[in-house]
């Protein structure tokens, strides 16, 4: 039997407390669970024990499917639907603090207390056309 981590069991809703068809899960080094909930069009981020998530990317996509971190601890979100893939800039407080050491850090450099600037851009595709050239996303 599994246990439910985020969202409720058998309820989908737009509150910070449920889910609309997760399709993508990501852990960052401090055990955040980032979730791809594709049906309301958001990421949201869910610490450990939390009884909630927390928008950290939502902008002018539609239909996210999937996410990643890059090397500069940036989110990058698969924009199905608008046929791009589209990158969130870390903003970090300027008192933002870890506990790991420079020998210990994570490869993916995100801090513990960061947001996701809500302005985004766009490095695969173009915003809202499908197509077959070298710069368009099928």
């Amino acid at each position: 039997t599994g246990i439910t981590v985020a969202g409720q069991t058998g309820v989908a809703g737009s509150w910070s407390y449920l889910l609309y068809y997760p399709t993508a899960v990501i852990y960052d080094q401090y055990n955040y669970l980032y979730i791809v909930d594709s049906s309301n069009d958001r990421v949201q981020r869910w610490v450990p024990g939390a009884s909630y998530g927390i928008t950290v990317a939502a902008s002018t996509m539609s239909n996210p499917r999937g996410l990643s971190f890059d090397s500069s601890g940036n989110i990058i979100v698969v924009d199905m639907s608008l046929h791009r893939i589209i990158s969130f800039a870390v903003s970090c407080p300027p008192n933002a603090t870890t506990t790991a050491s420079p020998t210990t850090q994570a490869i993916v450099p995100v801090c513990s207390t960061g947001g996701w600037n809500q302005t985004f851009t766009i490095i695969a595709g173009s915003s809202g056309n499908r197509g077959t050239s070298a710069t368009l996303l099928y």
